[in-house]
């Protein structure tokens, strides 16, 4: 049920004609659109290459970008793994904290069906099932329709959720303490090994 709040949101009003009066649209000051260009830049994967990251392990996050001038809900965000390993990842704004830990989960990660992987501060997830078992697998943010974020690699989680990571080291491999299992592997499964009826 909304709010008062959401309902006001999206109320409109009329004109004497009987046709609705839509909000105007925020002013393109150059500051806005310095910041808009700014986040293209950033969606796009200007001058970035992605490498090769883990299927899940401890990152250390050490920048947090935020753009409120073009009016998003996500911020973008570097971390490191093992070695001196650096990628960037689109999260929810506000979902991370810079020179802090956390658990890095790959997009092609397949989680086991727990409550805190379905942390909606995170994600939203669903549950898919497999020949080989049942995984909760993560909507990546922004939703992937919107074709932006090339970059968009995977999730964070806050180690609190995690107790028995907690003393483990930046870029620590930890899917099979997990049981975090690959997207890819578990359908290239379902292909290479033909369905029997019992």
């Amino acid at each position: 049920m909304k709010t008062e709040k959401e309902k006001k949101k999206f109320e409109l009003t009329f004109g004497p004609d009987g046709k609705p009066i839509w909000p105007k649209r925020p002013e393109m000051t150059p500051e806005r659109l310095e910041a808009i260009k700014r986040l293209d830049e950033l969606r796009s994967g200007k001058d970035e290459d992605m490498p090769e990251v883990p299927l899940a392990a401890i990152v250390y996050v050490k920048d947090y970008a935020e753009i409120p001038l073009a009016n998003e809900a996500y911020a973008l965000v570097t971390v490191t793994g093992e070695g001196k390993n650096t990628w960037k990842l689109a999260i929810r704004r506000g979902a991370a904290k810079p020179r802090t830990k956390m658990l890095f989960v790959s997009s092609d990660a397949a989680l086991p069906v727990e409550p805190r992987y379905q942390n909606e501060t995170v994600t939203r997830c669903k549950e898919k099932k497999y020949r080989f078992g049942v995984a909760v697998v993560a909507r990546l943010l922004p939703h992937v329709q919107r074709h932006i974020y090339r970059l968009n690699s995977g999730l964070l989680y806050p180690l609190k959720d995690f107790p028995e990571l907690k003393n483990l080291k930046k870029g620590t491999e930890v899917s099979a303490q997990l049981n975090i299992r690959s997207q890819k592997i578990l359908k290239a499964l379902m292909i290479a090994i033909p369905y029997r009826k019992s």
